[in-house]
């Protein structure tokens, strides 16, 4: 994906179909959902969010883990 490898992304990302969008309750976007090791969803974001916001969330995650 050509945003991810321009901003040096290190998570694992996905361009969603409209059927993962319908069973995750996509309502708009840009959405985000941070995922655990488990594949349950810990937290939405909905709208455009600041790289430092998502990067604490997932630092966060890992230390609990």
């Amino acid at each position: 994906m050509p945003l991810v490898e321009e901003y040096g992304v290190e998570y694992t990302n996905l361009v969603g179909t409209e059927e993962l969008a319908e069973a995750y309750g996509v309502l708009g976007l840009p959405a985000a959902y941070l995922l655990d090791r488990e594949g349950r969803v810990i937290d939405t974001f909905l709208g455009p969010k600041p790289r430092r916001v998502l990067v604490k969330k997932i630092e966060a995650l890992l230390e609990a883990s």
